[in-house]
């Protein structure tokens, strides 16, 4: 699934960083291209592997460069994948 973190700080926008917040919330897949090349600057947009049933919160926490807590917003984009298994 996708997820957002908006209004994220551009000096977050690096793939090490926006795998290491990715990584909050599952297994970090990639970065959208727009993010990538920071065409898109009200969000960060990545793709990430989660469980089925797997809770996203809305809200992740990371210690900052200065040792600071910092709360970062978590949106998450549903798009609807159905696998269909048919047994013959």
């Amino acid at each position: 699934m996708f997820v957002q973190f908006s209004k994220l700080d551009l000096r977050y926008w690096t793939a090490s960083s926006l795998s290491q917040l990715a990584s909050l919330l599952g297994t970090a897949i990639m970065a959208e291209k727009d993010t990538q090349e920071k065409n898109m600057m009200n969000h960060a947009r990545v793709l990430i592997g989660v469980p089925t049933g797997w809770a996203i919160p809305k809200y992740i926490f990371f210690e900052n460069e200065k040792g600071f807590l910092t709360r970062q917003e978590v949106r998450i984009e549903w798009q609807l994948f159905c696998l269909i298994n048919l047994e013959l």
